[in-house]
């Protein structure tokens, strides 16, 4: 379905940034970072530059394709990733209710693999006999 809100990001997850949780509704979702690049080069000769962004990913047991179960051995560390989504923005608020600040995530409705790091390939052999036994 096209939406207005759709976010599609190509990057890699960051170490020690990936934290599994569970709602108080009992939900469980898992939290990631994905970082993209840009690179470009300056007016003066052989000057490459490079940008990077940080992007908080989210992944919600229950949505209609059941990312957190059949997805999350996949993301390790330097795993290279698509994402798609939609861009959610979540107020953080202090103890006297006031908001301190506002977090944009990515609510993700899709991931696919670019490439398959080392450490998520004993992962991806299993979720391949799912998918094809399903």
């Amino acid at each position: 379905m096209l939406t207005n809100n759709q976010v599609l990001l190509i990057g890699e997850v960051i170490p020690d940034h990936t934290s599994r949780y569970v709602s108080s509704s009992g939900g469980q979702f898992m939290r990631f970072v994905l970082r993209t690049s840009e690179v470009w080069y300056s007016n003066h000769p052989n000057a490459r530059r490079e940008h990077y962004e940080y992007h908080q990913v989210i992944l919600r047991e229950g949505g209609s394709l059941r990312l957190l179960s059949r997805k999350q051995n996949l993301i390790v560390a330097g795993q290279r990733l698509l994402v798609t989504g939609k861009l959610r923005y979540r107020l953080i608020k202090d103890e006297s209710g006031k908001v301190t600040h506002c977090v944009a995530e990515v609510d993700a409705d899709g991931i696919e693999l670019l490439s398959l790091h080392p450490e998520a390939q004993v992962a991806a052999n299993g979720v391949a006999d799912e998918e094809q036994s399903a």
